[in-house]
């Protein structure tokens, strides 16, 4: 239960290819434990910042040192399927995905070799500076969609059924970002996070209901910096990786050792207030390869 949106920041309308800002509101039971706040990983060969529920393992939202970010969302229709034993958590999809994509769109390369049946019906969002990938599966396919990061987008969910608050939610969203100017954006976009209706709360951005509510508020920036090789390119020149039978064997022991340093190509920032954005929770700060 999630609500994602995407400003790009600084550039004209219809513009595509620089900054943009990704936010999301956590909804969960208020019984889930908490989330630990996001942390510096290595997953397979990028650096990640990303918070982990403890309940899965897992994640909602993580970004690598590519400026790929990716946030998951719960598909809830109106007559769901009651989850399977053997099905795993969703909150792996994106642990699976975010250390081996360069691009938002090397994760449909990825997924279309997945088994959506191992997962309950999800939305997965991949984005980089150039455009979104919106990966929608109901655990039968996977349905593919990419537009450019050229306006504010919006994707969000319920427990409730995603047909009783997208259109609610949705009207808000276009009524706030309606005749504004690019350079409003993420005010609009942070205003828009926080709302709440007096009248219906449950339905509301910033939810609440006697079983669940918003947990948590991430934002992630990423700022265009300097290019970084490709995944399968970091092994260096004329080496082959399949011959490397153990970590001893590679030129780079750390699979994230060529990461260290000032070589990403994005400024990445995390902001997460491990509460409801309408609480002012202090919020946790995190730069992607700080010490």
């Amino acid at each position: 239960m999630c609500t994602v949106t995407i400003v790009p920041v600084d550039a004209p309308e219809g513009a595509a290819g620089g900054e943009f800002l990704l936010a999301c509101n956590r909804d969960e039971q208020r019984r889930r434990a908490p989330a630990e706040p996001p942390q510096e990983h290595c997953i397979g060969e990028r650096r990640v910042l990303m918070p982990v529920d403890p309940a899965g393992g897992g994640t909602w939202i993580a970004v690598n040192e590519a400026g790929v970010v990716m946030t998951l969302l719960n598909v809830n229709p109106k007559n769901p399927t009651p989850r399977r034993d053997d099905q795993l958590s969703r909150g792996l999809v994106i642990m699976s995905l975010i250390g081996e994509c360069d691009r938002a769109d090397d994760a449909q390369r990825r997924l279309e070799r997945f088994d959506p049946n191992q997962y309950m019906p999800f939305r997965l969002v991949a984005a980089d500076i150039e455009q979104t990938m919106t990966c929608t599966s109901d655990s039968r396919r996977i349905a593919f969609d990419s537009q450019p990061n050229d306006r504010p987008r919006l994707w969000t969910s319920s427990g409730l059924g995603d047909h009783l608050v997208e259109p609610p939610r949705r009207a808000l969203f276009d009524d706030m970002f309606d005749d504004t100017e690019p350079s409003v954006w993420p005010a609009v976009q942070e205003q828009f996070h926080r709302h709440r209706w007096a009248d219906r709360p449950q339905l509301s951005v910033c939810m609440n209901r006697p079983d669940a509510r918003t947990v948590s508020w991430t934002v992630v920036r990423v700022v265009p910096s300097t290019p970084l090789p490709r995944v399968g390119e970091r092994l260096g020149e004329g080496v082959d990786p399949g011959n490397a039978t153990s970590p001893e064997d590679s030129p780079f022991p750390d699979p994230c050792h060529q990461g260290r340093g000032n070589d990403t190509r994005c400024k990445i920032e995390m902001t997460y207030r491990g509460d409801a954005p309408d609480r002012n929770a202090e919020p946790v700060h995190r730069t992607l390869g700080e010490g």
